[in-house]
């Protein structure tokens, strides 16, 4: 159709003029929003928005965001929440997951945690260093690790990871006794896979020779019990710490001023002992002190294939009766600490 401009009045072609430069600024407007789609589809392909590309090109150095979300079965797969979901997003939502339940810190440790031990795989160290009080573990962690975090606390057993001298380092609280040990131990060998385990923790000493705040280097580890003891039946399996950490411990202590002994002790599967007969023959035999957790921890690293070892501090004394007040033994497990962390990475 051909429009006769001459036919039309001035007023008709204001109209006119006024109507196409309406209809060309809606044109201008749908195609922006086109390539601005177009743009954004094509910047979100590589990961980028448009915000970030723009950034780039004018040469402005750009902060690059913090995380948003973490990838619960890979914690180092993060997304700052911009441009393109990763593959692992669009996974966890298929699954059922809301997207709120991966942000980072967030309640969604649920769906991922063992049973007992509530941190994501990866947040575990291969090295673990196991203290049965929850408390002592979060003592150890902030004095002798960088940057230490909490990524356990399931019943209050709390559990830090973070580095010394740079090498990844986990200090989880084990509990009081073979059973509870025998729990952590296995999910952290079985489901995080930890590969070396050192318990630190105290000990009543048993021979005059060993003395209060001295550091007993577990080489054996006599039991009555322990949990590993219905598969052996009728043998008496010799649960042994690893030679070549004993040896690094050994090595580590002698520099030191606290006094260090290296032999057997005895795993004891109760508190309140009323076998003053049982104590008499581990006197006899030369058994240096008595602890809890030693024996089922290096059965279970026998089972595994993993090295083990008990780095202990005196805290009382089953011959003289003597014990450190409460206030002080932190204090004097400094030196234990620092032996099992340079036998671990010797």
């Amino acid at each position: 159709m051909t429009l006769d401009l001459e036919a039309l009045s001035r007023k008709e072609l204001l109209k006119l003029k006024s109507d196409v430069d309406e209809a060309l600024r809606n044109a201008e407007q749908r195609e922006r929003q086109e390539a601005l789609k177009a743009a954004e589809e094509a910047a979100a392909k590589f990961g980028f928005s448009l915000d970030e590309i723009a950034s780039g090109r004018a040469g402005a150095k750009r902060s690059k965001a913090a995380p948003k979300y973490r990838n619960p079965n890979n914690p180092e797969e993060t997304w700052t929440g911009r441009g393109r979901k990763p593959h692992w997003i669009h996974t966890a939502l298929t699954q059922g997951l809301d997207i709120s339940e991966l942000e980072i810190g967030s309640s969604y440790r649920r769906y991922f945690m063992t049973i007992n031990i509530g941190a994501l795989k990866g947040e575990i160290a291969e090295t673990v260093l196991l203290p049965g009080d929850p408390y002592r573990a979060k003592w150890a962690a902030e004095t002798f690790l960088d940057d230490a975090r909490l990524v356990n606390e399931v019943r209050g057993m709390l559990g830090y990871t973070g580095t010394w001298k740079g090498n990844p380092v986990t200090i989880q609280g084990s509990g009081m006794g073979m059973p509870s040990l025998s729990i952590y131990v296995n999910e952290l060998i079985r489901d995080y896979g930890a590969k070396t385990l050192i318990r630190i923790g105290s000990c009543g000493g048993m021979q005059d020779k060993v003395k209060l705040r001295d550091v007993i280097l577990a080489m054996t580890a006599t039991t009555q019990g322990n949990p590993s003891r219905g598969i052996f039946r009728e043998v008496n399996f010799a649960p042994c710490a690893d030679w070549p950490l004993l040896q690094a411990a050994a090595a580590a202590a002698a520099g030191r001023d606290a006094g260090l002994h290296v032999g057997g002790i005895y795993s004891s599967d109760v508190f309140y002992d009323e076998r003053p007969d049982l104590n008499e023959q581990m006197v006899r035999h030369g058994i240096l002190g008595v602890e809890m957790e030693a024996a089922e921890l290096y059965t279970l690293a026998a089972r595994y294939g993993c090295r083990a070892l008990a780095v202990l501090t005196v805290s009382d004394h089953l011959l003289s009766g003597e014990a450190l007040p409460s206030d002080q033994r932190e204090r004097s497990f400094g030196d234990m600490v620092e032996i099992a962390l340079e036998a671990a990475f010797s």
